[in-house]
């Protein structure tokens, strides 16, 4: 009882901030129902207690530890069922994070709770399981914000000789991961010198979010012992956070924090013993000297003496001694280490960097004995930098090339408008309020047995192959049952492997909360399937490699590079056809032919719908000819009308959906052939003109078949409550943005033609319903606000910026005409569409977001000059 006592008066954590009430009163009454957290507070009470009185850590302390440990564990397999269960889990994992803290060899376990921490809190937010806990996403920065003003100033002379220190490493930096610790902890350091405590403090905590942050592999890359560069890196932190002790002090203003140091000093004397006698010693001589000045005024447990606490900034004033940082490069230096067969390279930087890319792929090498998988080196790779500012850029301008025609070559000589000071502002913008990150190196991973396992029931329990229908799962299934498929890189055939690990980066990105999916690497597996592409386009006949590619594609072509996903669908389409995946069949030998081939079918549809978007958002030739195939819509495809169709249900692989409507691909092919290829370009003005009105007509026809709930215009004019938009799922979202895309390419054609008839001026009925199409798409899109996500953005960009663009290009030509002034108001309600998806953490703001704001922006500033100057 007495533990129980002392954890709620002064052991409970500070952390998340805000929250002492819930480990004091809220907490003790849960414990009934999850003992692992009593066994949580009892460990983190007797470590505390052990540290405060200078006793050694109990046995009771580790055995409560390892129940504790066991319960979470446990918890953690499965889903919350209630708020209370969510609370219990957070709260263990932030009692065991802050008990690893006390523990003498804790810094592992120290990390890896904090990722817990992560990993429950992201869970909570994502499945809105908001217990007692305050974990919103602004609680930490709003506490910490009002106490900025109170922030003291930490001696600058301690903080000069850190980045002294930490110069000495940065050319001896081998893996990208060091690159990203190095430059957080040297921008803290730098903030501490120019006495800029609230900046040094505010990256210092996006360290922390690195480490919940980055990958399960490079975590361990930066805690392996044997690795002396990420060790010299660790020493560093370790001591940052003990100078910053004066400022993280706020963190618990609302008690008495009594936060004994003596674990953590140990980590980093732990640290130095591994490295005496190794030429990283000589690179520790800052950290040492930082702990020796705490020590030498701390009692043995780490609390200070002489009545100054620890978060006195006088302290390090008052006792900091420089230490002899007067060390070159040549004198001590620090050896890039194989972890594996320990070779040290102690030449020139120069061969340092030569050798940085050989030693890489022994690595990879060494993770596969498998002659037949290569594992070459990390790439910084476009595909896997969806939040890169830089990235962003170049998908923008890919997809505004293919808007309104001839726009993008209007706009790039227009100077009212001048679109490359406009993103270079939004650039250096950018830049400055969010720092942005370097691109991130992704190294090829194959993903281990359990991980496949998991996804292929994941895949299988939620008929995921109505919507997706890209692989047989009970082939899959009986392949790896009889397969050696195993966690070391070992497999029997390459697409089979290559299948695996596409499927499995799919599911773990969409479904990357999941507990089971915590530590996936998405984007490796994604690398590691691009790197056995040559091996790939060799399998002319093979289903698994045709599924490999066309999953890869679904997964690449969201992130806004949709050009390289194409490439992947090329390579499929000859596979697609050996196999005779276009033509249907009447008889089978037998039921597992009938099988394959129903399968087979189904990846055809999933190619063409694909293929025909692509084709008609870039008015470019598709990669299928309706004429080769045979177009008959597969038999457990629904096509009746039925609000299963648009609103969130419970799926079955008995029946079809896909991710639109299969009838809406084989209209945009139509489209395309009838009014964008180069053959239709030669049509009569009347010719055109006819076929616009039968392809309207079909297109009306085909929405007439939708429930009245679920037709696109009920949904724009506010006949469909709310509640039922938020029903609404991703495919029917995708049936009315493609049906008023559609609609905007069918009369948009008016105005192409031989230069003749793009002389003559577009039937107003024509441009006036493109012009609807456009308003129609932006008031849809402003009421599904809150079904617009990162993930899945790019998949409506272009048909945003099509219809903004419209709308503007209407304002400039007709200033006077009627209704232009709700067109203005639609132009600034979509601005503030994207100003409140922008208004996140900064950490978490995503850059096509910002870009979009400010380009629509430029448009409605421009409208709106233009309305002044015909009103003048």
């Amino acid at each position: 009882m007495s533990l129980f006592q002392h954890f709620i008066t002064d052991a409970h954590p500070h952390l998340p901030i805000g929250n002492d009430d819930v480990y004091r009163r809220a907490l003790p009454a849960i414990t009934y129902k999850h003992e692992y957290v009593m066994h949580a507070i009892l460990a983190l009470s007797s470590s505390h207690l052990a540290l405060l009185t200078g006793s050694a850590l109990s046995v009771e302390a580790l055995q409560h530890r390892q129940r504790a440990l066991q319960g979470l564990n446990q918890a953690m397999s499965q889903a919350p069922a209630e708020a209370s269960d969510a609370d219990a889990m957070l709260a263990a994992c932030y009692i065991l994070t802050f008990q690893s803290s006390y523990m003498l060899d804790g810094l592992s376990d120290y990390i890896m709770m904090l990722r817990g921490c992560g990993l429950v809190t992201g869970l909570m937010l994502q499945r809105n399981m908001l217990g007692s806990f305050s974990i919103d996403a602004y609680s930490h920065i709003k506490h910490m914000e009002a106490q900025f003003g109170r922030f003291p100033t930490i001696d600058s002379r301690i903080a000069s000789d850190g980045i002294r220190s930490l110069s000495l490493v940065k050319p001896l930096l081998q893996h990208p991961v060091e690159e990203i610790f190095y430059q957080l902890l040297f921008d803290v350091l730098v903030s501490l010198e120019q006495a800029a405590s609230c900046a040094a403090y505010v990256r210092f905590t996006s360290i922390i979010n690195e480490f919940i942050t980055l990958p399960q592999s490079e975590i361990h890359y930066l805690l392996d012992p044997e690795n002396q560069i990420s060790q010299v890196l660790m020493a560093h932190f370790l001591v940052t956070l003990a100078i910053l002790s004066p400022i993280t002090s706020f963190e618990a203003t609302s008690r008495l924090c009594n936060v004994p140091m003596a674990g953590m000093l140990s980590w980093v004397a732990n640290i130095c013993v591994r490295m005496s006698g190794k030429k990283a010693e000589g690179y520790l001589t800052w950290p040492k000297s930082v702990v020796e000045t705490i020590r030498a005024n701390t009692s043995r447990t780490g609390v200070l003496v002489d009545d100054v606490l620890p978060t006195d900034p006088t302290f390090w004033s008052a006792r900091w001694a420089p230490p002899p940082l007067r060390l070159m490069e040549a004198d001590c230096e620090v050896p890039v280490i194989d972890a594996d067969s320990g070779r040290q390279l102690q030449d020139t930087r120069a061969e340092v960097r030569r050798l940085e890319e050989a030693l890489r792929a022994e690595r990879g090498s060494r993770q596969s004995s498998s002659p037949s998988l290569p594992q070459p080196s990390g790439l910084v790779n476009d595909l896997f930098d969806s939040r890169g500012f830089d990235v962003t850029l170049k998908a923008f301008r890919w997809h505004l090339a293919y808007c309104t025609p001839g726009f993008a070559a209007s706009i790039q000589s227009d100077p009212a408008f001048d679109l490359e000071e406009l993103l270079d502002r939004v650039a250096d913008s950018f830049d400055l309020q969010f720092r942005t990150k370097p691109a991130r190196v992704v190294l090829p991973k194959w993903p281990p047995r359990r991980l496949i396992v998991a996804s292929l029931e994941y895949f299988s329990s939620n008929g995921l192959y109505s919507i997706h229908p890209i692989v047989d799962i009970d082939a899959l299934t009986c392949l790896l049952d009889a397969s050696d498929f195993d966690d070391s890189g070992i497999g029997t055939n390459i697409a089979d492997r290559a299948c695996y690990a596409a499927l499995t980066a799919m599911i773990t990105r969409i479904r990357r909360q999941e507990p089971v999916f915590a530590d996936a690497d998405p984007d490796a597996y994604v690398q590691a399937v691009l790197s056995v592409l040559p091996q790939l386009m060799m399998e002319h006949t093979n289903i698994r490699a045709l599924e490999a590619l066309i999953t890869l594609a679904l997964y690449i072509a969201p992130l806004g590079q949709p050009q390289t996903a194409e490439i992947l669908l090329a390579m499929a389409v000859r596979i697609l056809f050996n196999l005779g995946a276009h033509k249907a069949r009447v008889t089978y030998e037998d039921t597992a032919q009938k099988h394959q081939h129903q399968h087979l079918r189904a990846l055809f549809w999933t190619f063409y719908a694909v293929d025909k978007e692509m084709s008609l958002r870039k008015c470019q030739p598709p990669m299928i000819n309706d004429a080769d195939c045979d177009l008959t819509l597969p038999d457990k495809y629904v096509a009746q009308s039925s609000e299963h169709q648009f609103f969130t249900s419970e799926l079955s692989p008995k029946e079809l959906l896909y991710p639109s409507d299969l009838r809406l691909a084989m209209l945009k092919s139509k489209v395309y052939h009838l009014l964008y290829s180069e053959q239709s370009l030669s049509h009569s003005r009347a010719r055109r003109l006819q076929l616009i009105r039968e392809l309207d007509q079909e297109l009306n026809d085909l929405k007439s078949h939708f429930p009245d709930a679920c037709k696109p215009d009920a949904v724009v004019s506010g006949n469909v409550p709310d509640y039922l938009i938020h029903d609404l799922s991703l495919r029917g979202v995708n049936v009315h943005l493609e049906y008023y895309h559609c609609l905007s390419k069918i009369h948009g054609a008016s105005a192409i033609g031989t230069p003749i008839l793009q002389s003559l001026s577009p039937p107003s009925t024509s441009m006036e319903l493109c012009y609807q199409a456009a308003r129609s798409t932006l008031i849809y899109l402003r009421r599904i606000r809150p079904l617009i996500f990162p993930e899945t953005f790019w998949i409506y960009a272009q048909i945003l910026l099509t219809s903004s663009i419209s709308l503007y290009m209407r304002i400039l030509s007709a200033p006077n005409q009627c209704g232009v002034s709700d067109d203005m108001q639609l132009l600034e309600s979509t601005i503030d569409v994207f100003h409140q998806l922008n208004c996140v953490e900064p950490s978490q703001r995503f850059p096509p977001f910002v870009i979009i704001e400010a380009f629509i922006q430029r448009l409605t500033l421009l409208a709106e000059q233009s309305l002044s100057n015909a009103a003048d």
